[in-house]
């Protein structure tokens, strides 16, 4: 993980969100590793949020709940932190539709702050 490369957005740039045109490139595709080239409210709301995760039926606190053939490296990414991992399993048998949210938090001035949000999905 290059954190140089990682788009940081600010309490105001999420207030503003809805009305952003600027595009940024938030990563890469799985599996063919095409940048993913958004404006922020495509990518939160198109990618990222793909699902309703709220409704996920396993949540795993400091623990990844299921991994695809990408590296799951969250906790040498973000050693001072601490994540939630939002899985919902796929809809058939091969589960090849399966997605999880990773949130991640760090706790900074008595308060947990949001450091980082991770996008997983299985890959063909």
């Amino acid at each position: 993980m290059d954190f140089s490369t990682d788009v940081t957005l600010t309490a105001k740039d999420l207030k503003n969100i809805g009305s952003a045109s600027d595009s940024y490139v938030w990563g890469v595709t799985p599996g063919d590793g095409e940048p993913i080239k958004m404006t922020a409210a495509e990518f939160l709301y198109g990618f990222l949020w793909d699902a309703d995760y709220t409704a996920c039926p396993s949540f795993g606190v400091d623990t990844v709940l299921y991994t695809g053939n990408a590296q799951e490296n969250v906790t040498e990414a973000y050693p001072d932190c601490r994540f939630v991992d939002c899985y919902l399993p796929g809809q058939g048998e091969d589960n090849l539709d399966w997605s999880a949210l990773k949130l991640v938090f760090l706790w900074r001035d008595n308060g947990w702050y949001l450091r980082g949000v991770i996008h997983s999905q299985a890959t063909a």
